[in-house]
């Protein structure tokens, strides 16, 4: 890999920051683009269609989310709330850094995750901060490991 060169420049004319990106190709710049986005500091809310109203959630707050027949459930460490909303909505505002895929139709918060146990077939279980136990499918295994450090 490249060497990687960073020029800081602090000063309160620069509100909101920028952040000037210079490679040698569109991957490159593509890439640490994402990877700058996915530190941004505005605190994503999730809304969440509840009996007659809305109730809005910190991203953080959310333990583990899972579609089955269109109906999208979100745990929390104190409810459990579901909504007509796909998958792919609810990612679109999860911080990627701290939310990752471990089945087809399911995300979970790594932060929430208190231990892992190795299950049949390549799976895993994980013991989440709610209490429950969900299953990592094997295809999502490797890199639920890797973004834990095992």
């Amino acid at each position: 890999m490249e060497e990687l060169i960073v020029n800081m420049e602090i000063s309160d004319k620069y509100h909101p920051p920028r952040v000037l990106i210079q490679a040698n190709n569109t991957k490159l710049g593509n890439h640490i683009s994402e990877y700058i986005k996915s530190f941004e500091a505005d605190n994503r809310k999730i809304s969440v269609k509840y009996e007659d109203g809305y109730i809005l959630l910190d991203s953080e707050e959310i333990v583990y989310c899972e579609i089955y027949q269109k109906i999208l459930t979100v745990y929390t460490d104190k409810e459990k709330l579901n909504m007509r909303k796909p998958l792919i909505e609810i990612l679109k505002k999860l911080d990627s850094k701290d939310y990752i895929q471990n089945s087809k139709a399911s995300v979970v918060n790594i932060h929430k995750i208190k231990r892992l146990e190795i299950a049949f077939s390549g799976n895993y279980y994980a013991f989440l901060s709610n209490g429950l136990k969900i299953t990592v499918s094997r295809r999502f295994v490797g890199a639920l490991k890797k973004r834990l450090g095992i």
